[in-house]
C-alpha cells in the first residue's frame, strides 16, 4: 500500500540527494527512522524531517503542539532539534499510541501525548504554541485549522505535511476515484483558504505547508 513517503512531488535525482545524501541523522535517531522505513509505518520522509529541524534550531520554540504521532518518530526529531520545554502529541490509534511512549521513553524525553481523535482534543486546549505540525487524516485538515489558528502563538508557525496527494488535488473531481473524492475537495478546500492567509509552500515529501502568525 502506497503512503505519501511514495509520493513525493520532487525531481527524482534532487529527491535522491536531499533524501538519501543530505545530513544523515545520528545513532537512535537514525535507527527509528529506518526501522519506520522498513515496518512501513508512515511517518515524514528524511527531506522533509531535515528542514523543519533545522527550522526549529533558528526558531527555539518553548513549545510545540503536534496533530498525529504516529509512533513518534517527528515528535522526537522536533524535541531534540528545538529544546522545547514543552511538547503536546495528538494520535488517535491506541497502537500507535503505546509504541510513541515506548519510544519517548527510550530517549528520555518528557512529551505529553493526548490520546484521542484531534477535532475532539484541539478544542479543549487552553494555552498556546509557538510552532505547531499538522500530520493527520487530510480531510480533516480544513475542520482542524480554525482550532489550530486560535491557539498558534503571535508570531508562530504551522507547519502541515502531505498537502498535494500525490499530485490529485489538481486533477478534476471527476478524475479522481469516488473514494478519494471527499479527501479532493476538502484538501483544495483548505488550499483555497490558507493562500488567503501568511503561507509558503515547500515542495518537499508530498508537499509542506508553512503558516505564520500575524
Amino acid at each position: 500500500m502506497l503512503n505519501q513517503i511514495d509520493r513525493p512531488v520532487l525531481d527524482p535525482r534532487v529527491l535522491n540527494y536531499i533524501r538519501e545524501v543530505q545530513r544523515p541523522f545520528d545513532g537512535a535517531l537514525r535507527d527509528l527512522e529506518v526501522w519506520c522505513i522498513e515496518n512501513r509505518i508512515p511517518i515524514i520522509p528524511h527531506e522533509t524531517a531535515v528542514y523543519l529541524n533545522f527550522m526549529l534550531e533558528l526558531l527555539r520554540p518553548k513549545s510545540i503542539l503536534e496533530v498525529g504521532t504516529a509512533v513518534g518518530f517527528s515528535t522526537i526529531s522536533f524535541a531534540l532539534a528545538s529544546g522545547a520545554s514543552v511538547i503536546e502529541t495528538i494520535e488517535r490509534n491506541p497502537e500507535d499510541a503505546e509504541l510513541a511512549r515506548a519510544n519517548f521513553a527510550k530517549f528520555g524525553l518528557d512529551i505529553d501525548l493526548l490520546e484521542g481523535d484531534a477535532f475532539d482534543i484541539l478544542p479543549t486546549l487552553d494555552k498556546t504554541y509557538d510552532f505547531i505540525f499538522l500530520d493527520s487524516a487530510k480531510s480533516k485538515y480544513i475542520d482542524f485549522l480554525p482550532e489550530l489558528l486560535r491557539v498558534l502563538a503571535p508570531g508562530g508557525f504551522i507547519a502541515v505535511d502531505d498537502i498535494f496527494q500525490g499530485g490529485s488535488v489538481f486533477d478534476a473531481r471527476e478524475d479522481v476515484h469516488r473514494s478519494q473524492r471527499t479527501i479532493h475537495r476538502k484538501l483544495n478546500e483548505f488550499l483555497k483558504v490558507t493562500n488567503d492567509l501568511n503561507s509558503t509552500i515547500v515542495p518537499l515529501g508530498d508537499g509542506l505547508l508553512l503558516i505564520k502568525a500575524d
